[in-house]
C-alpha cells in the first residue's frame, strides 16, 4: 500500500464553507413543520421524517440509551480473513493505523461508531463520504453524513446521484439495513413501528415536566366573593400575585390570604403526570420490542426476574452486539474498499466487549436477598455493576 500525499484539500461546501461542519442541532417539537407532517413526510430530501427520527432518537431514553449501549461496548478493530480468522502480517499495523486516522478523530473511531449507529437506528442506513481530501483526490478523512441532509436521486437502475448540504458528492458508499419501503434507496428508522410510541412518551414527559415547573399552580380555580364583580386588571393582578409568591418547588406551603379571594379549588392534575409514569413504559416498551431490545439490557432494574432470566438477557446482549458489531464491520470495509482501496482476502472486524457470567456472584446475591439478608435495591446495584 503506497505512501499518499498528506497535503490536505478540504472539500468545501457552497453554502457552509465546510463539507464535514459536525451535525446540525436536532430539531425540537416547536415551530413548522408540524409533528404531523414530520410523521407523514415522503419527501425524504427535505430532511422531515430524518428529522423526526433523529430527534426522537436524542430525546427518548430507550432509544438513546439503545445507541450509546451498543457504542460503548464496540472497543477495538482488528484485520479478519474471509474465514474469520484474524490476519498476521506486515500489513496489519500499517491498515489498522490508517483506518483510525481516516474514519476516526485522534486516532479513536467511537465518534464514527457512535453516528454511524444512530444513522442506522434512525435512518436504517448508514453513508460514509470523504470530508478532506488530499491534492490527488486520496480520501484523508471519512466520515458518516448526517442523513437529514441528504439527498439521493436515481440515474439510472440500482445508481444514485447524492447530494450533501447541496453538493454534488461523486464517491460515497452506503450500506442499508432496513430499506425504505416507500422511498427507492433509503433507509427506514428501526422503530418505525413504534413512532407513534415515541411521541407519547415525549408529550407525557413533557406535560409532567410543565406540571412540575407550575407545581403549585396547577389547574386552579379562584372563587370570587359571591356578588363580587372584578375587572380584568384585580384578575390579572390574582395571577400575578399567585405566580410570584406560590411559582415553583421552592414555595411550596406558603399560605394565601385575600380579602378578595373566598376559595380556591385546586384540580388535583399531579394525578395525570403518575399515571403518565404507566404510559411512558408501556410507551417504552413497545419501542424496546421493536428495536428486539429487552429494557433489562439497558439498566432498566425495576423486573430483575430469575436467575435463569439473568443469564437469558446476558446472551441476548452478547448475541445483539455481535450482531451490531458485525454491521459496523461491514460498513466499514466497504467504506474503505469503496474509498480507499480493495481488501482483497482481508475484512475489518469491529470487536465488542461482551457482559460478563458471573453465575457465582448472581447465585449468592438472589440467595440473600430470598433469606432477607440484603435489600432488593442493593441486589440490583450489585448485579447491574458486575454484570454490565
Amino acid at each position: 500500500m503506497g505512501k499518499r500525499s498528506r497535503k490536505k484539500t478540504q472539500l468545501v461546501n457552497k453554502q457552509n464553507n465546510s463539507f464535514g461542519g459536525g451535525l446540525s442541532n436536532m430539531l425540537i417539537f416547536s415551530g413548522t413543520p408540524s409533528i404531523e407532517n414530520l410523521i407523514n413526510a415522503q419527501d425524504y430530501g427535505k430532511d422531515t421524517a430524518y428529522t423526526l427520527a433523529y430527534a426522537l432518537a436524542n430525546k427518548n431514553v430507550v432509544i438513546g440509551r439503545f445507541i450509546q449501549f451498543i457504542a460503548d461496548a464496540m472497543t477495538s478493530i482488528t484485520l479478519v480473513d474471509k474465514n474469520g480468522d484474524e490476519v498476521l502480517s506486515w500489513l496489519w499495523p500499517t491498515i489498522i493505523e490508517e483506518v483510525k486516522t481516516i474514519f476516526g478523530d485522534e486516532g479513536e473511531m467511537t465518534e464514527w461508531i457512535y453516528n454511524t449507529i444512530r444513522n442506522f437506528v434512525a435512518c436504517g442506513m448508514s453513508i460514509n463520504a470523504p470530508s478532506v481530501v488530499s491534492e490527488k483526490w486520496y480520501a484523508l478523512k471519512i466520515i458518516p453524513l448526517d442523513n437529514r441532509r441528504v439527498k439521493l436521486e436515481q440515474n439510472g437502475e440500482g445508481v444514485f446521484d447524492l447530494e450533501y448540504k447541496n453538493t454534488k458528492i461523486a464517491h460515497y458508499s452506503k450500506t442499508l439495513k432496513k430499506p425504505s419501503l416507500n422511498r427507492e434507496g433509503y433507509g427506514d428508522c428501526l422503530f418505525s413501528g413504534a413512532i407513534d410510541d415515541a411521541l407519547v412518551d415525549r408529550y407525557t414527559k413533557l406535560t409532567a415536566q410543565k406540571k412540575y415547573e407550575n407545581n403549585a399552580n396547577p389547574d386552579i380555580v379562584y372563587m370570587i366573593e359571591q356578588g363580587k364583580v372584578i375587572s380584568e386588571e384585580q384578575k390579572k393582578k390574582i395571577e400575578r400575585t399567585f405566580k410570584e409568591r406560590f411559582w415553583g418547588a421552592e414555595n411550596q406551603g406558603k399560605p394565601l390570604v385575600s380579602d378578595l379571594i373566598r376559595d380556591v379549588k385546586v384540580i388535583d392534575s399531579m394525578d395525570a403526570v403518575i399515571k403518565s409514569i404507566d404510559i411512558r413504559l408501556h410507551s417504552n416498551k413497545n419501542i424496546g420490542m421493536m428495536l428486539g431490545v429487552d429494557l433489562r439490557w439497558l439498566g432498566w432494574l425495576r423486573e430483575w426476574g430469575s436467575e435463569a432470566e439473568l443469564h437469558a438477557v446476558r446472551n441476548a446482549v452478547n448475541g445483539e452486539f455481535s450482531k451490531r458489531a458485525d454491521l459496523l464491520g461491514k460498513t466499514l470495509t466497504r467504506a474503505y474498499e469503496r474509498l480507499i482501496a480493495p481488501l482483497n482476502w482481508m475484512n475489518i472486524k469491529i470487536l465488542p466487549a461482551y457482559l460478563k457470567d458471573n453465575q457465582a456472584l448472581i447465585k449468592i446475591a438472589l440467595e440473600a436477598f430470598d433469606k432477607g439478608v440484603i435489600e432488593k435495591e442493593y441486589v440490583q446495584n450489585l448485579l447491574y455493576n458486575e454484570i454490565w
